[in-house]
């Protein structure tokens, strides 16, 4: 670890914590890619902003890849989660939606900013069509593409008209590299008494994120505080079930921009993920030849599963009905109700894979291993 005079991508000053990581960069998003290279992550001491080391080239070849046809065009298939007292799990964004609607007026108007095929708002606009929808991404998706009752604008935020009562950030703000920027942008778009819904991975529950090549910053629940902070927001963060590995929570306009907060341990819970995703790994490592293995997932823990065992990886499992039968990483994805006694699954998901892997063992046949 090493103190630098690296700039921090939102304060501009104070040393930067970094640290070299001695995993490859996996990307997700479109097809699965994965890259050896020496990288490093940062943590600013002074903001408390987590994000990779990154050169102008790579950055600017980021913010590319989202304007990129194969990204716009892409068929994205809904997250869904689990539930307490739901039968059956249940899309991200209809949760989401019924977050919103519990706080919001009559005739309120929202602002999904990176917002990508629309899902939230399709889902708002079924369900409250007294609403006035917008949706925005950086990508120039075809309007007729959107769902109906939904306004939608592309290319630069600038051409977003008017104000908001909520804006919503789901799983976009780590996409964003000037988050000086975008504060700015959000407090001068909300009406008086708007908030904004945030939800994004928590680094300290889900540490594999770290590994993810398309993001500019990282977060923890305490980071997304202390970031919010300094950018003049206070939040307010929540705790669901079915955001349990996500820091979720409300954001309102608030203290004024660059106030300091302390985010020392916002520094020690970056690396502590860091530190926890490397045991992983060392731990898949140390299965590598062992024989044949199902791996539990279709997203970055599954893609370094899959990269570490190499052949002996050779299928995917995932409870999203609409996955399975595809393929990731080149492999079959499966539901785990084709599991037989014989099959051992992977679960490469750390500490939170207990739980996981008992409600699994509860369920399916086959053996669950967590690494």
């Amino acid at each position: 670890m090493s103190t630098t005079e690296v700039r921090c991508l939102l304060c501009g000053t104070g040393a930067v914590v970094a640290r070299a990581v001695p995993l490859p960069i996996i990307d997700v998003s479109i097809a699965v890619s994965i890259v050896h290279a020496d990288w490093r992550l940062g943590v600013c001491q002074a903001c408390g902003a987590s994000h990779r080391l990154l050169s102008a080239t790579e950055a600017a070849r980021i913010d590319g890849s989202f304007k990129s046809a194969d990204y716009i065009d892409r068929r994205q298939v809904p997250q869904t989660v689990h539930v307490k007292d739901r039968p059956a799990p249940t899309a991200r964004h209809v949760l989401q939606a019924e977050l919103l609607m519990a706080r919001m007026a009559p005739h309120s108007r929202l602002l999904d900013f990176g917002c990508h095929d629309g899902a939230l708002l399709g889902c708002l606009a079924e369900r409250r069509g007294d609403m006035d929808l917008v949706g925005y991404d950086v990508g120039d998706r075809p309007p007729a593409s959107y769902p109906a009752g939904v306004a939608w604008i592309g290319g630069a935020r600038d051409a977003i008209p008017g104000r908001f009562d909520a804006i919503v950030l789901s799983y976009s703000l780590q996409y964003v590299r000037d988050l000086g920027a975008l504060g700015a942008f959000l407090r001068e778009r909300l009406l008086p008494g708007g908030f904004v819904l945030i939800q994004v991975p928590d680094v300290a529950r889900k540490p594999a994120v770290l590994l993810l090549g398309n993001q500019h910053h990282f977060f923890t629940t305490q980071g997304m505080a202390a970031v919010l902070h300094h950018i003049g927001f206070a939040y307010e963060p929540l705790e669901r079930d079915w955001a349990a590995r996500d820091a979720l929570g409300f954001a309102t306009p608030a203290a004024e921009p660059g106030s300091a907060l302390a985010s020392g341990p916002v520094c020690d819970a970056v690396f502590a993920a860091l530190d926890e995703i490397v045991a992983t790994g060392e731990g898949l490592a140390k299965l590598a030849g062992g024989g044949r293995y199902g791996v539990l997932g279709t997203t970055v823990e599954a893609a370094l599963a899959g990269d570490i065992l190499g052949a002996d990886a050779a299928y995917f499992v995932d409870e999203n009905p609409g996955k399975a039968g595809q393929t990731f990483f080149g492999r079959a994805i499966i539901h785990p109700r084709e599991l037989t006694a014989a099959d051992t699954v992977i679960l490469p998901y750390g500490k939170a894979g207990d739980a996981i892997g008992r409600r699994l063992a509860s369920e399916y046949k086959g053996r669950f291993l967590v690494v």
